[in-house]
């Protein structure tokens, strides 16, 4: 660890440098940026701005609503008590747009903890951890294959989202797990597939039947070995042959006879 860094009782920016850091926000509603430099730029440092850096950061931000960028290494975050917001990747120094997620290979395989509170952790590229722990929590993986655990409360786990600002429509297929979903009180979130589309195509929910509109988007459920794997076709951005295939699919540990209540799709 090249750098321990604590921060006080009270509201901190706490900046870690190039290394692998240690960083401790304690008490306040802390900001914290893992990689220092490369996140978004604070007033008090010129340019010009290093690269990114890969490194594996280490940060407890303690008590407090905190906002986390963990950086672009293989980082742990624990998020303790308070509504904290959790980002597991970085920020293009010196820009004023998020990084495409695709394009940044730097981006670690990262575990965040949200603890208590109502929190939202959002991965970046790689294989991601996230447990979100007691509250009302927002998981969104990312780009890559990663796992998402809810915790207590009514949580919703969103997928198609690859964080990129990018008007042409991105997504994330590379297949999430959710270990403990729970029809009734978590939700199932795929609003962000519509994101590209001026104007909204119709979304219909189809059970376990097999797509059949190549104007619509659709989204199915089917049981197999004991888990729920949920496919989703968008209109016109198909990767398989439309509509025979998914455009990206995730699966839900255990089986479940899911609804259209269970998501969010609008």
């Amino acid at each position: 660890m090249s750098t321990y860094i604590n921060g006080g009782a009270w509201a901190d920016t706490l900046l870690g440098d190039a290394g692998e850091n240690g960083i401790q926000g304690w008490g306040g509603n802390d900001l914290i940026y893992g990689d220092g430099l490369n996140g978004p730029r604070p007033p008090i440092f010129p340019e010009p701005f290093p690269g990114p850096v890969i490194n594996a950061n280490w940060i407890d931000a303690g008590e407090g609503n905190d906002t986390v960028y963990a950086g672009y290494g293989s980082d742990h975050v624990w998020g303790r008590s308070g509504n904290d917001l959790i980002y597991g990747y970085g920020f293009v120094a010196g820009t004023d747009q998020w990084q495409s997620a695709q394009a940044r290979d730097s981006d670690g395989n990262d575990s965040l903890y949200g603890g208590d509170g109502h929190d939202t952790l959002m991965g970046g590229g790689g294989y991601d951890l996230l447990r979100g722990g007691a509250g009302n929590d927002v998981l969104v993986g990312g780009v890559g294959a990663d796992t998402l655990t809810g915790g207590s409360g009514y949580d919703v786990f969103r997928f198609g989202s690859t964080h990129s600002q990018a008007k042409l429509p991105v997504y994330d297929t590379t297949g999430d797990v959710v270990t403990d979903f729970r029809s009734g009180e978590d939700k199932l979130d795929l609003t962000a597939f519509l994101a590209p589309f001026y104007d909204k195509p119709a979304v219909d929910f189809l059970g376990t039947g097999a797509f059949t509109d190549a104007t619509h988007m659709q989204v199915r459920a089917k049981v197999e070995s004991g888990l729920t794997v949920v496919e989703v076709y968008v209109p016109f951005y198909n990767q398989t042959g439309a509509p025979g295939g998914p455009s990206a699919s995730f699966t839900l540990s255990g089986e479940h006879s899911l609804a259209r209540s269970d998501f969010i799709l609008a």
